[in-house]
């Protein structure tokens, strides 16, 4: 019986510690600025060469920034996801057919 007061009482302080542990780790609020956010609207939206044109305008105002080439990248694999798959049933499938050239 003592031991397994002991085991919770181990286990009260442990989860204590961690509660107060966390409570102390907050990372502030991270936020994007207008212009990335509107390219990620572009891209969900399914406008990806508009969304990478404003990347690459965004990766000029901002050459020291990888958020720009981040959403360039993004766009570009999205483009490459919609032109080999093949949506049929509500479901995604790999076309079978050739390669088709990216860019």
């Amino acid at each position: 019986m003592v031991s397994g007061v002991r085991v919770l009482w181990s286990a009260g302080v442990f989860l204590g510690a961690f509660a107060v542990l966390c409570t102390l780790a907050h990372a502030e609020k991270l936020g994007a600025s207008p212009q990335a956010s509107a390219v990620l609207e572009e891209i969900y939206s399914g406008d990806l060469d508009s969304a990478r044109e404003d990347a690459v305008r965004l990766e000029r105002e901002l050459p020291e920034d990888p958020l720009g080439y981040l959403l360039e990248a993004d766009a570009m694999w999205w483009k490459i996801w919609c032109m080999s798959a093949e949506f049929k049933y509500g479901m995604t499938f790999p076309r079978h057919r050739a390669k088709r050239e990216c860019g």
